[in-house]
């Protein structure tokens, strides 16, 4: 059976989610990791509670975590029914789309996570420089922001266009240029997968010399 990997890109505003499947078979030492993408999506709290995006309150914003939380639960009732109950939680650490304040942005984080169907799965944090490295985009991530926030903008727009590129290349996807919360999920799931298999290679190296010091 493979682990099933939930990948996060939480927001108070659009939270993008993936679900990812890591094949143990593929885990030889030599191979690449066996990575499938089985479901993505992007929940848009604006679209969820009919709010406009000029509020930026702090209870405007946990409305849209109340709403994001119950259509996280639904999505992920359906998809556990067809892939199976989620192994891991990937999830990104450093989010700030829609600059929500870190107060809210925690929140979100703790509402998403706290999901029944979570309640006893394992966690894995990724910080946004692995994520963007997971598909390439390192160089774009490197690059300064700049002093202005008009600066900083520019900066946010390329790093969004890369990662979509990195995920569409890297898995032959066609995402689109407003599909960013999808693609970050997806950078982040790959990210977790990834650590899954390096944890899982390093039980099997162990075992394997338990058992071989067993024989001697």
């Amino acid at each position: 059976m493979p682990e099933l990997i939930l990948a996060l890109d939480p927001s108070t505003d659009v939270t993008g989610v993936a679900i990812l499947a890591l094949h143990e078979d593929g885990l030889s030492s030599e191979a690449q990791p066996d990575i499938l993408l089985l479901s993505y999506t992007a929940l848009d709290a604006f679209a969820l509670t009919g709010q406009p995006k000029s509020r930026t309150g702090l209870v405007d914003r946990l409305e849209r975590i109340a709403k994001t939380r119950s259509a996280l639960s639904a999505w992920l009732g359906t998809q556990c029914e067809q892939w199976g109950e989620i192994n891991h939680v990937a999830y990104e650490t450093q989010s700030g789309r829609g600059h929500a304040s870190s107060e809210a942005l925690v929140m979100a984080v703790g509402a998403y996570l706290t999901l029944s169907r979570l309640a006893r799965v394992p966690l894995i944090e990724v910080n946004r420089s692995s994520a963007c490295a997971a598909v390439g985009a390192s160089k774009v991530y490197a690059q300064p922001a700049g002093a202005t926030s008009a600066q900083r903008e520019v900066k946010r727009a390329h790093l969004k266009q890369a990662v979509i590129c990195g995920v569409n290349v890297r898995l032959g996807l066609t995402l689109q240029p407003e599909q960013d919360a999808e693609a970050d999920a997806i950078a982040v799931g790959l990210v977790g997968a990834m650590k899954v298999a390096a944890a899982m290679k390093a039980a099997q190296a162990k075992a394997q010399a338990k058992k071989g010091r067993a024989k001697k």
